[in-house]
């Protein structure tokens, strides 16, 4: 009697289990097809306007930073956009379309980095340009100074980008050139004592002179002597 029972019990068990595995096969195999057979049960028309929107992505083709490609890109995303939700769901090559915008935003910030490049060095060229014939001036100076510090901070694509790079090296070689040479006319130039006509000594004790007899000079010309 004990082991009808338990016969009983794991036949019951068995048949419990077949009918759950029967209960959640139909619902996996439902949702398979409904996931991979949507465009068979559509409707014909929405068919027809993924196709069109298919057919546009196709024709985009290799991406170029040009005026066509960019077209070709911006009819597709409006083409797709226009549709409804259905028949946006039966687009297959969705994916096509974001790579070749992606592609394009890539190329377009690449060209701009380049434009952005380009302009900086122009701008250190005409800087470098405007420095002309060099002098031992303040003003020439200063147009030396503009352009090295202009050149200095640029980046190194940038520095590559500079065609009168050697102008700049040449002008700030030949004014430290003519400060060299101003400088050694001016050690040569005698300091001559306005009060005694005698030149003072290139040592301390010629600088205590030059000292006392500058600042009697000064006092002179305070009291209005001369």
């Amino acid at each position: 009697m004990r082991s009808k029972t338990t016969l009983w019990k794991q036949t019951l068990a068995l048949v419990l289990s077949l009918l759950m595995l029967l209960a959640v096969c139909p619902a996996v195999s439902f949702s398979a097809f409904a996931e991979t057979g949507t465009a068979a049960g559509a409707d014909p028309a929405d068919l027809a306007a993924a196709a069109e929107v298919e057919a546009l992505i196709e024709a985009i083709g290799a991406v170029t930073f040009t005026p066509e490609s960019k077209a070709k890109i911006d009819a597709a995303r409006a083409a797709f956009e226009a549709l409804s939700g259905t028949q946006r769901r039966l687009v297959g090559n969705l994916d096509a379309l974001t790579q070749a915008e992606s592609s394009y935003a890539a190329q377009e910030a690449a060209e701009l980095k380049k434009r952005s490049d380009r302009n900086a060095a122009a701008a250190v060229d005409q800087l470098i340009s405007e420095i002309g014939t060099v002098t031992y001036t303040g003003a020439s100076r200063t147009k030396i100074l503009r352009a090295r510090t202009a050149y200095d901070q640029l980046t190194n694509t940038q520095k590559s980008l500079v065609t009168r790079y050697g102008e700049l090296t040449t002008a700030e070689a030949t004014y430290a050139r003519l400060k060299a040479e101003d400088e050694q006319r001016q050690a040569a130039v005698p300091d001559i004592c306005p009060w005694c006509g005698t030149e003072h000594a290139n040592d301390f004790s010629g600088l205590c002179v030059r000292f006392y007899h500058g600042m009697l000079y000064f006092f002179a010309h305070l009291l209005g002597r001369k």
